[in-house]
């Protein structure tokens, strides 16, 4: 029984897990995010950069449009990993995307 309840929170986990989509523009000084869930506007959701050290520990919220910027100031372009996580901090999206450096 118990087995079969975790198996069943595990699956439902992973499906609302796979709907939500994190569309990713890379704007030179930073990322711009808009995230949806079953193509409606994802908000509440903590974005936040995984492997940024200037950026660890910070964490940005989509508004009710499921928009979030996401300010970056790095010296060279490079690989972004960006994780976005529910209320309860269950990881429901994440996504990398290359980064550009302006100056």
């Amino acid at each position: 029984m118990l087995k079969s309840i975790a198996l069943s929170t595990l699956l439902v986990g992973s499906m609302s897990a796979s709907a939500v989509d994190l569309n990713i523009t890379d704007s030179g000084s930073g990322l711009h995010i808009k995230a949806t869930d079953q193509s409606a506007p994802a908000a509440g959701l903590k974005v936040n950069v995984t492997n940024v050290p200037q950026l660890n520990g910070s964490s940005f919220t989509t508004d009710e449009h499921g928009r979030v910027f996401i300010p970056l100031s790095l010296n060279a372009s490079r690989s972004v990993k960006v994780v976005a996580t529910d209320d309860m901090d269950m990881s429901v999206a994440s996504r990398t995307v290359f980064h550009s450096h302006s100056r």
